[in-house]
C-alpha cells in the first residue's frame, strides 16, 4: 500500500521483490522479475517496504529513438539497522520493423560479460506462442524451451556475444522479445517490440462499364490506396488472420473525356502506381 497523500503509484510486483530481498538485510539488491515492468512507463513516487524503512523509486525516460527508463532505489529511514545501497536498474525498449526474407539481429544490453553471466531471451510471439533461449558461461551450456518457431538461433557464440538472430524473417517472428543478463553487478534488460512488414502484391484491372479494381493483397500492416483522379469508390479490407491485410478499391467513372485512370499504393517497404485505360462509355 501506498503511504497516505504521497501521490504514489503501487506496483506490487516490485514491492514484493524489494521486500523479499530487505529480509535478509543485503548490502546490495538485485532485481529478479518475469513481470512486464519495462512496458511501464513510471515516474517519481515513493511507498513503504515495511513500518521500518521507506524507500524511494525515481525514474525517468529520455526520448532518443526509444525509451529508457533508470530507476535509483534509496532507503532514508532504517530503526533498525543502516544500510546504505543504491539500485539502479537500465531498461532499453527497442520498436523495431524488420522487411520479411531479410535477416535481423538483435542485441543484449552492451555491458561486460562477466566469468560466470547468464544470458536469457523470452520471446513472446503474435499468437501468444512464447520461446526461451538462454546461455551459462560457467558450465558453457545453451538451453531452449518451446522454440518451434524456425530461423531463430544465436547470432555468434553466445559465451562471446548473447545476441540472437532471425534468419528469415517470417510474418511469425513478430512480437516481443526481451534479453536479461545476469552478472555479479546486477540484472540488465534490453526488450525489443518487433514488428515484421510485408510487401502487398498489387494489380489493378478494368471491369464493365468503366469501373477499375485496384488490389493490394497481403500487405503488413495494410496498405492504402488513392486514385488520380478521384472517382466514384467503394474501399474494403479483409484480414488474413496472421497480421496481413488485403485492401480492396473499385471505383467508377462516368462517361467522358478522361481515357485512363491511376490507382497508387502506399505502404512501408513501397510506393507503387500503376494505370490503365478506360473503355470508352
Amino acid at each position: 500500500m501506498c503511504p497516505p497523500q504521497t501521490g504514489c503509484k503501487a506496483f506490487p510486483s516490485l514491492l514484493n521483490i524489494v521486500h523479499e530481498s530487505l529480509q535478509a538485510v543485503p548490502t546490495f539488491i538485485r532485481l529478479h522479475t518475469t513481470t512486464d515492468l519495462h512496458f511501464v512507463t513510471i515516474d517519481s513516487f515513493a511507498f513503504f517496504v515495511n513500518v521500518d524503512i521507506l524507500l524511494s523509486l525515481s525514474c525517468f525516460t529520455q526520448q532518443n529513438g526509444f525509451d529508457v527508463h533508470e530507476c535509483y532505489v534509496f532507503p532514508f529511514i532504517a530503526k533498525k539497522y543502516s544500510i546504505e545501497w543504491v539500485f539502479h536498474l537500465l531498461i532499453v525498449k527497442t520498436s523495431l520493423t524488420v522487411l520479411v526474407n531479410t535477416k535481423a539481429v538483435l542485441s543484449c544490453p552492451p555491458v561486460p560479460l562477466t566469468p560466470e553471466f547468464v544470458a536469457t531471451w523470452k520471446i513472446i510471439f503474435r499468437d501468444n506462442t512464447s520461446c526461451t533461449k538462454a546461455y551459462r558461461r560457467d558450465k558453457n551450456e545453451t538451453l531452449e524451451a518451446n522454440c518451434t518457431n524456425k530461423g531463430i538461433t544465436w547470432a555468434t557464440r553466445p559465451d562471446q556475444s548473447p545476441a540472437l538472430q532471425i534468419d528469415p524473417v517470417a510474418i511469425t517472428h513478430d512480437g516481443s522479445y526481451m534479453c536479461e543478463i545476469v552478472t555479479a553487478n546486477g540484472n540488465f534488460h534490453h526488450a525489443y517490440h518487433v514488428q515484421v512488414l510485408v510487401p502487398p502484391e498489387v494489380t489493378v484491372f478494368l471491369t464493365e462499364n468503366r469501373t477499375v479494381v485496384c488490389k493490394a493483397v497481403a500487405g503488413k500492416p495494410a496498405a492504402q490506396i488513392s486514385w488520380n483522379p478521384e472517382g466514384d469508390c467503394i474501399t474494403e479490407q479483409e484480414n488474413q488472420g496472421n497480421g496481413a491485410v488485403s485492401v480492396r478499391s473499385a471505383c467508377h467513372w462516368e462517361d467522358g473525356i478522361m481515357s485512363a485512370v491511376t490507382c497508387s499504393v502506399s505502404h512501408l517497404t513501397r510506393n507503387e502506381s500503376l494505370s490503365i485505360q478506360l473503355h470508352p462509355g
